[in-house]
């Protein structure tokens, strides 16, 4: 691990993303000078949060082994990616504060440097060694950058965090372009920061080190809540009816697919036979219930296909599920709530 090379490249990262903000300031009528101080706060701010979430998380980790003293060690490992990424933006939201900006079209100017810094941010972890790699990779013909990474041993291990940038930068890439066919306030940066963060979700459960409450990992738990907030900032932006006849119908195959994950895991265990037509029952009562909810029903999709995620992370962890099933499986849970937000937001804010 090299924590100097780290700590700079992500003082880089910041830089390239505070000189596009400044650059799109000028461009969309504000004042470039609200960039100048968004960088100070964000770094400041990225830093407190990043450090103060990762104690808060493995707080009976860390506090009986370092007391206050954990809240100041530097070691780059003991930093939450999430943590920084939202002081960054509370800067850049205080400095928008500070130059009277519209919040939301502030926050949409943003919404592009966001994503270059999550992608570069992302890159700089080839610096935390095995902290930021997968399984190892047994396959020599899979052992070569940026794949996979070596380590001081010369073994070599997938390489997520390069998976986690370059989709961070491909999000960038269709920000640019086609930010400026978003007409609704603060819908660029809400959809920015979902698709930033959904891969995430895959990302942190293919990492061999990461934050844990058990077999539960911290961050991908946050991501998921993360999503489904967007998802209902979108429902309750939109019109009071409800969604189409067929719409609904997409939707409750989304949310079957989310009960089969959740409902295979169940299987494995003794108890599950005694209940299980009563758990079925309850999850047909939830899908049925869509047809009444009108302009909420996405969230109880999302609720369902969040928990199937959850039971193939279980599956994988304690079950021995074979990976390459269980993360097919987890992928197009994912593609289900990516499907689920361009529904939501093309019936629900684009036609607001």
């Amino acid at each position: 691990m090299n924590a100097g090379a780290y700590l700079m490249t992500v003082a880089a990262a910041l830089l390239l993303a505070m000189g596009l903000y400044a650059l799109r300031l000028g461009k969309n009528g504000l004042p470039k000078w609200i960039a100048a101080i968004a960088l100070p706060l964000s770094a400041v701010f990225s830093f407190v949060l990043g450090k103060g979430l990762y104690v808060l998380l493995q707080f009976s980790y860390v506090w009986p082994r370092w007391g206050w003293a954990s809240l100041l060690k530097m070691d780059p490992t003991q930093f939450s990616f999430l943590g920084g990424v939202i002081g960054a933006l509370l800067g850049v939201f205080l400095a928008g504060e500070i130059g009277k900006a519209p919040r939301k079209k502030n926050l949409d100017v943003f919404a592009p440097s966001l994503a270059l810094l999550f992608g570069l941010w992302k890159f700089a972890e080839y610096f935390l060694g095995d902290y930021a790699s997968g399984a190892y990779v047994e396959n020599e013909g899979l052992q070569f950058f940026p794949l996979a990474v070596m380590n001081q041993y010369e073994e070599w291990y997938f390489a997520i965090f390069m998976l986690a940038g370059a989709l961070a930068l491909g999000v960038f890439v269709i920000c640019l372009l086609r930010g400026s066919k978003t007409e609704k306030p603060g819908l660029l940066f809400l959809r920015t920061a979902f698709y930033l963060m959904l891969p995430l979700v895959i990302c942190e459960s293919l990492r061999s080190e990461c934050m844990k409450w058990g077999f539960v990992k911290c961050e991908m738990l946050l991501y998921g809540l993360l999503l489904f907030l967007i998802l209902l900032l979108h429902c309750r932006a939109g019109e009071k009816k409800g969604f189409g006849r067929w719409t609904i119908v997409l939707m409750t195959a989304l949310a079957v697919i989310g009960v089969v994950a959740f409902e295979t895991i169940l299987t494995a265990f003794s108890w599950y036979g005694k209940v299980r037509w009563i758990v079925l029952a309850g999850y047909l009562a939830i899908v049925a219930g869509m047809y009444f909810c009108g302009r909420w029903a996405p969230l109880v999709t999302a609720a369902l296909l969040m928990v199937g995620v959850v039971g193939v992370e279980v599956m994988l962890d304690k079950l021995s599920w074979p990976k390459v099933w269980g993360y097919s499986f987890m992928i197009v849970l994912l593609l289900g709530l990516a499907a689920l937000e361009r529904f939501t937001v093309r019936h629900r804010i684009e036609k607001v």
